[in-house]
């Protein structure tokens, strides 16, 4: 905000105050809907990912196949 929004407090000055305040609720309240997903779909695929390529390794040197 400009100084003279602040000293003035103008109708602009008050818009800009109640667009910061509901974008910022908006934005917290993100981060715990976004916290599901990110449990569920991304981090199990992340865990494959990594997992999958040594769990093939181990079970190949288990297997006895050379």
């Amino acid at each position: 905000m400009t100084s003279e929004t602040l000293a003035y407090f103008t109708l602009g000055g008050l818009a800009i105050a109640l667009l910061a305040s509901i974008y910022t609720d908006i934005r917290y309240r993100l981060i715990y809907i976004m916290t599901i997903p990110l449990i569920v779909f991304i981090l199990p695929t992340l865990f494959i990912v990594i997992l999958g390529p040594a769990a093939c390794s181990i079970s190949y040197a288990f297997s006895g196949n050379k």
